[in-house]
């Protein structure tokens, strides 16, 4: 029984002494002794940086020797044995701001501890790099990159033609540990100069103005805009390809010189068209066009324009300003008038009017002395010809049939270089006597008039080759024509017309 009792309290004791062994190994300690940066760690280091630790006041700096980025640095940290440290050793940290990191014994006791980072104060404020992206911006298809004068503080960035201005976002690098208003990717309205204000880290400031220009526009542009105008034309313009390569479309040295479309559905005609300033030659035949902008004035190479089956019904005004215009082609189409600015036109070799709607011709026409053609064909509602007509001295082919006229001025008898004259089908009771002078006149077409009889000045007309008087109330043709008839002249008449 003795022996049982010195067991069990040999036991006890030996129990008692094991928790008390095991009380003195739980640790209090919670420090941290050591706090640095590391090179390897960090590529924004040029040396390792390590920390002054202040044990009472659980403080520890780090002075950096020059300006870094600090937002994002990963620390080494050696703490007490058996204890733990939150935020974990090479976890990146901004360090913009003094961080809290929290050490707890193995006892689970805390200690916190103020890690404080400083950089040199940077007078540093300079906007380095200014952009505008087309991944921030929906209204670019390439990146725009500003050109910094850095002695003047501005910076200019071209943008393409007609691109908006008002909601634009900025991409730009500023110097490191400097700050900016506006900010960075704030989306800002450029339509005016705009400043923006860098702030170094000594407190300092720098304003750079932003200028921000559409480039001027280029004939790709024009062609385009003017393809986007007729959603429903049949062009295969492949706008990834040079305009060269566009259907229609001639270019040299790097400029359209010419545009020729044939039932394209291009109806609608951009006033950009002005920007085409080195084109000289326009034909737009059937694709229903029924207005030619004002802007089309502006075009002063333009020496050839012909719009053939179309819809007009009118030409503007600014026509007039086609100064080296020479060949002008208006051939089946609505017109009513012409305006009387077409009389600038004084380079005009041809005017075709042929199957209009023309009611008058204006008399500014008679300046146009370099006219070697004119037809006003089809012109049904045509009663009267002006009679500075005369003044066309240089005119070879002058086309009056298919009107309403009752009566030609005698001036025509001035046009001594005529080769082709047609009044028929007209309502002609009598033709000029001046015609017969018309020397060098080789056809001459009367018929379907109201004709009872001709002028025997006609028998003056000695290189006259044809004469269709037909369809007319002629029963006598003067001798002095029959004389023609003679000799070379082909006469064309009724059965009932004859000479004496």
């Amino acid at each position: 029984m003795k022996n049982k009792i010195i067991f069990t309290v040999t036991l006890f004791l030996t129990l008692i002494s094991c928790t008390n062994d095991d009380d003195a190994t739980v640790s209090d300690e919670k420090e941290i002794i050591a706090f640095s940066f590391l090179v390897e760690d960090n590529a924004v280091l040029s040396e390792d940086i390590k920390g002054t630790i202040d044990k009472e006041k659980k403080a520890i700096t780090l002075a950096f020797s020059e300006v870094i980025d600090v937002t994002s640095l990963k620390s080494t940290i050696e703490i007490s044995e058996k204890a733990t440290v939150s935020p974990n050793s090479q976890v990146e940290k901004d360090f913009s701001n003094p961080v809290i990191y929290t050490v707890t014994a193995e006892d689970e006791s805390t200690s916190n501890y103020t890690v404080t980072v400083t950089v040199p104060n940077s007078d540093e404020k300079e906007i380095t790099s200014f952009a505008f992206l087309a991944e921030e911006n929906g209204v670019l298809s390439a990146d725009v990159t500003g050109t910094i004068d850095e002695t003047n503080k501005t910076i200019i960035a071209e943008l393409p033609y007609n691109t908006a201005l008002t909601a634009l976002v900025p991409t730009l690098t500023i110097s490191f540990g400097a700050k900016v208003n506006p900010k960075d990717k704030v989306v800002g309205d450029f339509t005016n100069d705009k400043v923006y204000t860098v702030t170094a880290v000594d407190g300092t400031t720098e304003e750079y103005t932003i200028t921000v220009t559409n480039a001027a526009i280029t004939d790709r542009d024009v062609l385009i805009a003017w393809y986007n105008a007729n959603p429903d034309n049949t062009l295969s313009w492949d706008f990834s390809e040079s305009i060269e390569t566009w259907e229609g479309v001639t270019v040299e040295n790097g400029r359209v010189t010419a545009i020729a479309l044939g039932g394209e559905k291009m109806a609608i005609i951009t006033p950009l068209i002005q920007h085409l300033t080195e084109m000289t030659t326009l034909q737009l035949y059937s694709n229903g066009i029924q207005s030619i902008p004002e802007e089309i004035g502006n075009l002063n190479k333009l020496r050839a324009l012909r719009m053939i089956d179309n819809e007009l019904t009118a030409l503007p005004v600014g026509i007039g300003n086609l100064s080296a215009m020479e060949y002008l082609v208006f051939h089946n189409n609505d017109l009513t008038q012409i305006p009387p600015t077409i009389g600038n036109l004084t380079e005009l070799i041809e005017l075709d009017l042929t199957f209009n709607d023309l009611n008058a011709i204006p008399e500014e026409i008679g300046t146009l002395t370099k006219l070697k053609s004119l037809s006003v064909y089809g012109s049904r509602n045509l009663a009267s010809i002006p009679i500075e007509i005369g003044n066309l001295t240089e005119l070879l082919n002058l086309s009056l049939g298919y009107c309403n006229l009752s009566s030609v001025p005698d001036e025509i008898g001035n046009l001594t270089k005529l080769v082709d004259l047609r009044i028929d089908e007209n309502q002609l009771t009598a033709i000029p006597k001046e015609i017969g002078n018309l020397s060098s006149l080789l056809s001459l077409k009367l018929q379907k008039n109201l004709l009872t009889e001709l002028p025997s000045e006609l028998g003056m007309l000695g290189s006259l080759v044809e004469l269709n008087i037909e369809e007319n109330q002629i029963t006598v043709i003067p001798q002095e024509i029959c004389d023609l008839d003679d000799a070379s002249l082909i006469l064309i008449k009724d059965p009932g017309a004859s000479c004496p």
